[in-house]
């Protein structure tokens, strides 16, 4: 759906927002210091040689210089040769001096070429550090935080609480006083957008106004507090540090439609107000925390999808191991940075450069994290159902239904007992197995496929990593009933095969298919074949053509041509026997946007067609051109003998045999040996995904089978041609050695036996153990007539209960004792050389592990709480701060290390700090305390003064202002249009957005379902989350695509996101509602109607002269709408639909151009 305004209407904006940048490093410190002023290190030396020198001189030493250490005191003042880098007290004699002053090029540091010169501010700062001594102390925020005592101030009547006093003592050391208070209207809109994350109703903005009690606005934040609101808004910012999503990245990006719950628990947990020490514990370690069995609290588990919000590479070929320790140091890096504000990333293929983390420490860290059970795998298990009230009651009525079948099954009847009897002496005789003979075999990527005397089949020379086989063979059998696959061992594979996997010998079957051809098919003969790709404005381009007849590929004969050339991407490059997509390799076609552009090859005779393949461009992420086309296939005459629609986009290649041909459904899948995980019915279940089907394990080296029966009776004609795929593409070799495929006509059930029940049938009936004959009847009774214990009835049951699907919650689950792995260092950071064995634990420099806790996620939650930690509770605060003033106390919220910006306020940082922290985490009221204080409440009025004094508020001279943040713009807009739903938690919605955009995925889910009903009207946070394609409007306004943590968000300006509030139809039908709302609340006049509409979107009455502009806004679009009755009708209705009765669709369309003009007010986007 493509929706704008009409052209006439002209907006004026209000007013603009300037912002400027303040390049100083400590806020509003315009004092130069006198000579004698001593220097501290940790403020003032620190950041200069931290960020000019450690690079070559500080922690990593693998890239020091000199074997020169700044950052270590003793390092620095030791003698090197004759000389000392720092001689404390001694400028003349220390080396420092004379290498950062001298003018040689050769001889200066930072050298010339580093871009790092040092000013003569940085040199006279330094130099004074040295005559007074070089002292150094350690970076601040790694000293565990002290209450300060309250600062002394001189205007005692400001401050409302502790925060005033540090805030004010800052102001009166630069000469400055504070604002004035904010008045009540502008109060509650910014208290209620800051805890809550949307607009007061004029109701709740007149009942405070007029409050004249002392503690109204107490009460106020008491209310807003309490509000299910506040989860939600506060949520929004832990979904960003958690990267939560509701696909899993990476190129595919498939959907993750189940991690919603954890959302829920977060608003859940917040609204709770959980303490931030039991918040944190339960998301890194709720798994291992001690449950009451008979409790059904779910939630500590639930909470540990937080660190499921790792990607998941689920793409054909990848290595699930590779992707399982980028999730693993992903947690690491994700953990150290949202609880402590480091970097530790940094250090994961060297020591940290300027933090005191060595590569080593980052892999004891680490180490916590890697013994969980999840690999990389597609259906992301572990997983924990989480069925509603609904769907746990259906499931417990079923399954007590269930039980009594069994308890009646358990009861041996003479009727089952016989048909046990007969099915043992059925298998006495065997299955009569009749092995097919291979009239055609064929590897898709080149392995040499070879027919041995026993029918068997046997790969050899090149061996791909992964393949495609199709075996054909043709049968006299009519009514066959079920097929077998036998993998079979041999001395020229690895370990005796039955795979090719190196060493092992392993093999993974992804997908068996069955086909078959009547006798009487011929394949159709063609002499044009040809690719279309329907639709306007469309490129083609083609990586390659393969077109099969019995024996070869026989496209290269041909001649190509196209409709249009681009960029000389000729057509015959299709045919040039090259299938790499990637257009500099110069193998790939492209026309020009064209309407319905095609490709078309000239066999030069008609040629019977036997299998096409089609092969995608695969750079830049432009194969997604390549959907909706068709391929045709015309005769000499050019007569179509064949075509195809083809949906879906070859991912990179598409193949379609040509001949009739009938599928066959296989089921009933049974096995002698399936790995975990790699059930045999993953073989037949039609998903050829990478990472499902059938494996032996390491049960190689001998012969295992497989057998499947047929569903119905497909193949009645004698000689049909049976053909067989066999689809493996695990990776890494792991393809099939040796092989036979047979079939049988024999009755069913049609079952391969597993080795525990061929061990009870070899013993004679009187020899078995009690428990062994339970056994065999349980087996039986799995697949035996319903005549027996099984009936129909059963058989309902349990579909019924299969078809129930709770949300299966990806969760944090250890690995047994037994399966515990290793830890290593990673050189390089690469997981295929591992260095030295580790063990977990934590960076030496930070205090110590907590004596006693267990050496796990439980134990480092622990750490990262411990009332030691010097970080944790900094970090915290900062970021509440940040979410309510615009900018942290330290502005780099996600680094609290060397390189992070130094605090504007330490003592107030530190005295917030051990005040969250003694105050039992408790975060509300944390927030309470700031919002309470005098420094909150102030007008954000900018005046030339403060402007030219304190441009970006760091010493916080004034209230915060700033711009909405991307859900919050999307939130104000539904709840002032009416349309805001306030329904909490459930699956993520799909509101509206631009139509194809989810056509650029590489693959899996391309089509957004734009939800019905309130679901369209959900507010930001329960939008579906996909990481490739975030949702636009909300990317448009800085939300980021959540592939990895974000600490905060960098706001931007841009004229995109009016383009978007303009013109985007969710805040068109927003304008439409508010326009209906001023109509139907507003009052009779226009004017009443403007200024009640200027009051609700400002919170504030409105101005004379504001009224007076949109009346007269109104009044011009009034008359141009009665004159346009067709664009009235339009702007009024779509997309929110028909007009109440008597409205006019020319007064409905002038309110709309009003409403959007409220909606774009700066006043609105931004909060003051």
């Amino acid at each position: 759906m493509s929706r704008s305004f009409p052209q006439r209407v002209r907006l004026v904006i209000l007013t603009m927002t300037v912002w400027m940048i303040e390049t100083t490093a400590t806020a509003g410190s315009t004092k130069k210091q006198s000579q004698s002023e001593p220097v501290d290190f940790s403020s003032q030396i620190r950041p200069i040689i931290s960020g000019k020198c450690f690079s070559c001189h500080g922690p990593d030493e693998s890239s020091r210089k000199a074997k020169l250490r700044l950052d270590v005191r003793d390092e620095a003042i030791k003698e090197r040769k004759g000389s000392r880098a720092i001689v404390p007290g001694d400028i003349a004699n220390s080396e420092m001096i004379r290498r950062v002053t001298a003018t040689d090029p050769d001889d200066v540091m930072p050298p010339p070429k580093s871009g790092r010169t040092l000013s003569a501010a940085e040199i006279d700062l330094i130099r004074r550090w040295i005559q007074q001594g070089a002292r150094y102390t350690p970076h601040w925020s790694f000293l565990k935080p002290e209450r300060p005592p309250l600062p002394r101030v001189k205007m005692k009547s400001w401050p409302r609480n502790a925060i005033d006093s540090f805030i004010l003592a800052k102001l009166e050391k630069n000469d400055l006083k504070p604002s004035p208070p904010a008045d009540r209207h502008t109060l509650i809109r910014r208290l209620a957008l800051d805890l809550t994350g949307l607009p007061p109703t004029p109701a709740e903005v007149d009942a405070f106004v007029n409050d004249k009690q002392s503690d109204a606005y107490e009460r106020l934040v008491d209310r807003l507090l309490s509000s299910p609101a506040y989860g939600e808004r506060w949520a929004r910012v832990w979904l960003d540090l958690s990267r939560y999503a509701d696909s899993a990245g990476y190129g595919s990006d498939p959907l993750r439609p189940n991690i919603w719950p954890w959302r829920d628990w977060v608003i859940r947990a917040l609204n709770d107000n959980m303490p931030y020490d039991r918040f944190t514990i339960e998301q890194i370690a709720g798994d291992l925390l001690l449950q009451d069995p008979s409790s059904e609290n779910q939630d500590p588990v639930i909470a540990t999808a937080f660190h499921r919000n790792t990607m998941t590479n689920t793409e054909g070929g990848t290595d699930d191991e590779e992707f399982r320790v980028a999730a693993v140091k992903d947690r690491a890096n994700t953990t150290a940075q949202i609880w402590m504000g480091l970097t530790m990333g940094c250090a994961q293929c060297h020591t940290h450069k300027y933090d005191p983390i060595t590569q080593r420490e980052y892999y004891q860290f680490y180490a916590f994290f890697n013994q969980t059970e999840d690999n990389d795998q597609p259906d992301e298990r572990p997983t924990m159902p989480l069925p509603t009230k609904e769907q746990r009651e259906k499931m417990d009525k079923l399954k007590a239904q269930i039980s009594e079948m069994e308890k009646a099954r358990k009861k041996t009847t003479p009727e089952f007992a016989a048909e046990l009897a007969e099915w043992e002496k059925a298998q006495a005789k065997g299955i009569e197995w009749i092995a097919l003979e291979p009239v055609a075999v064929k590897s898709y990527e080149g392995a040499t496929l070879s027919k041995q005397a026993d029918n068997s089949i046997l790969a050899s020379g090149d061996s791909p990593e992964r393949d495609t086989y199709t075996i054909k063979a043709r049968t006299s059998l009519t009514n066959i009933t079920a097929v077998r696959l036998e993998l079979l061992p041999e001395e020229s594979l690895p370990n005796q095969g039955p795979g090719r996997a190196a060493e092992t010998g392993k093999v993974v079957l992804n997908e068996l298919q069955l086909a078959v051809r009547s006798p009487k098919t011929e394949p159709p003969r063609a002499r044009f074949v040809r690719v279309e790709l329907p639709g306007t404005q469309r490129v083609l381009s083609l990586a390659e053509i393969q077109v099969f007849n019995e024996r070869e590929n026989v496209a290269p004969k041909g001649k190509a041509n196209q409709s249009t050339t681009d960029s000389g991407a000729e057509a015959s490059r299709a045919i040039d026997g090259n299938t790499d997509g990637n257009f500099d390799a110069a193998s790939t076609t492209m026309t020009k946007a064209q309407e319905s552009p095609w490709w078309e090859l000239d066999l030069g005779a008609d040629t019977p067609l036997e299998e096409i393949a089609i092969w995608n461009r695969t750079d830049r992420g432009l194969g997604t051109r390549l959907a909706d086309f068709k391929v045709l296939a015309f005769d000499a005459q050019r007569k179509t003998v064949w075509e195809r629609n083809f949906n879906a986009v070859p991912t990179p290649t598409t193949r379609v045999r040509v001949p009739d041909e009938k599928e066959v459904r296989l089921q009933h899948a049974s096995a002698d040996y399936s790995e975990s995980g790699y059930a045999v019915s993953k073989a037949v279940d039609g998903s050829a995904d990478a990472k499902n089907g059938w494996s032996i394990g390491d049960k190689t080296g001998r012969a295992h089978a497989a057998s499947f029966e047929i569903e119905g009776n497909p193949i009645q004609e004698e000689g049909s041609l049976l053909i067989f795929t066999l689809v493996q593409k695990y990776g890494t070799n792991h393809t099939l050695g040796h092989f036979r495929l047979s079939v049988t006509t024999q009755p069913p059930p049609v079952r391969e036996l597993p080795e525990n029940i061929k061990e009870i049938l070899a013993a004679r009936p009187e020899e078995r153990t009690e428990k062994q004959g339970g056994d065999l009847a349980d087996y039986f009774g799995e697949f035996a007539p319903p005549v027996g214990r099984i009936d129909d009835g059963g058989k309902k049951l349990r579909k019924e209960l299969d078809d129930i699907k709770p949300v299966a919650l990806p969760v944090m689950r250890e690995l047994a004792a037994d399966r515990r792995r290793e830890s290593h260092l990673l050189n390089k950071g690469n997981f295929l050389n591992p260095g030295e064995r580790v063990e977990p634990g934590v960076p030496a420099a930070f205090h110590a592990f907590p004596q006693g806790a267990p050496t796990n996620r439980l134990g480092l939650a622990e750490w990262l709480i411990s009332r030691d930690n010097p970080l944790t509770a900094r970090v915290a605060v900062n970021r509440l701060w940040a979410q309510l003033f615009g900018i942290g106390i330290v502005e780099t919220e996600e680094d609290f290390g060397t390189q992070g910006a130094l605090p504007s306020h330490r003592d107030l940082l530190d005295w917030l700090a051990v005040e969250f922290r003694d105050n039992g985490w408790d975060m509300k009221a944390m927030l309470k305390t700031i919002v309470m204080s005098a420094t909150y409440q102030q007008s954000s009025r900018v005046t030339p003064e403060l402007l030219e004094r304190d441009p970006r508020n760091r010493l916080l001279s004034r209230g915060p202002r700033r711009r909405l943040d991307a859900e919050m713009v999307r939130d104000e807009a539904l709840a002032l249009s009416g349309l805001l739903s306030r329904k909490i938690g459930g699956p993520s919605v799909y509101p509206w957005q631009p139509d194809g955009l989810w056509r650029a995925a590489f693959n899996g889910e391309r089509t957004w379902a734009t939800s019905k009903g309130e679901d369209r009207y959900r507010r930001g946070l329960y939008t579906f989350w996909r990481r490739t394609v975030p949702y636009p409007s909300m990317a448009t306004f800085d939300a980021p695509s959540r592939e990895t943590c974000t600490v905060r968000r960098i706001h931007t300006n841009t004229p995109l996101q009016a383009f978007v509030t303009l013109n985007d139809p969710v805040y068109v039908e927003a304008s439409q509602a508010l326009a209906r709302r001023l109509m139907s609340e507003g009052g009779q006049t226009i004017a009443d109607r403007v200024r009640y509409g200027l009051q609700l979107c400002l919170a504030r009455p409105a101005k004379d002269e504001q009224v007076k502009t949109l009346v007269e806004l109104y009044e011009k679009e009034l008359a141009q709408y009665r004159d346009h009755e067709a664009d009235a009708q339009k702007l009024a209705t779509e997309p929110i639909g028909p007009l109440p009765e008597n409205l006019s669709a020319a007064e409905a369309a002038a309110w709309t151009s009003v409403a959007n003009v409220l909606l774009n007010l700066d006043g609105v986007l931004t909060k003051g």
